[in-house]
């Protein structure tokens, strides 16, 4: 079970504080005396088990654990939820999508409503582009003190609260993309070889236009940021930066 090729399907459980809320890859199926039960996965790999986790202290006070098969972050933070309802978007379903995030005082809450923008964008693309859905009813997306910029499981994305709390920052942007491709290419979808990952998007802060290109097999790909006030910034990458 401990390699990435061989996935099962699982009944997930966790013991938590009985003030607490914890998400995982599936959706909750019951919660009883601190013991929280998810609903059979689909089939992952042990590497895609991941667990979020919030208790409420006193007031607004959060505390969020991101929990996967190592401990990512355990901080006191303020935080808020946003949960988008299942719809559809270029004739596409787009699943549910609840968002967490920390309060700090540069928050404002209409400055987080582009990640659904975003994430919902992606998720549309990828579904055209892969010919197969999202496969779950729920996408959740956590903003939180975690070291990485992003970690993405399937159902389940951290980001890092001081990226996405300035979304003119172009990494705010990048994590939040990749980080929902790869709920396709690590855990939806399977790829015949490393060079079949690469592909190419763009997006437009201004236009709020995000496209994905197919690449040459065997060549890199580059990503576009088109920012209004500036010249685009190119990066290349290879396979192994999706790895």
């Amino acid at each position: 079970m401990d390699s990435p090729a061989y996935r099962a399907s699982l009944d997930l459980c966790v013991s938590f504080t009985p003030a607490g809320h914890i998400r995982s890859n599936a959706a909750t199926k019951s919660v009883e005396n601190g013991l929280t039960c998810f609903e059979r996965t689909v089939p992952l790999s042990t590497q895609q088990m991941a667990f979020a986790a919030f208790e409420k202290v006193k007031f607004d006070q959060l505390l969020i654990a991101m929990l996967t098969r190592k401990l990512l972050t355990s901080e006191w933070f303020q935080a808020e939820t946003l949960i988008y309802n299942r719809t559809t978007l270029d004739g596409v379903n787009v699943p549910a999508v609840e968002i967490v995030f920390s309060l700090n005082k540069n928050f404002r809450r209409e400055k987080h409503e582009w990640i659904y923008n975003e994430a919902s964008k992606v998720i549309a693309l990828m579904t055209q582009w892969t010919s197969f859905p999202y496969p779950l009813a729920a996408l959740k997306l956590f903003s939180a003190p975690i070291r990485a910029s992003s970690h993405s499981a399937l159902g389940l994305i951290t980001l890092q609260d001081r990226l996405v709390e300035h979304p003119s920052y172009t990494l705010a942007h990048v994590s939040l993309i990749h980080s929902v491709i790869l709920q396709w290419l690590s855990g939806i979808v399977s790829m015949s070889s490393a060079d079949e990952s690469c592909f190419t998007f763009t997006f437009s802060l201004a236009a709020g236009e995000i496209s994905l290109e197919r690449v040459r097999p065997g060549t890199a790909l580059t990503v576009v940021y088109a920012w209004p006030e500036s010249d685009c910034n190119k990066r290349r990458y290879d396979a192994s930066d999706f790895a």
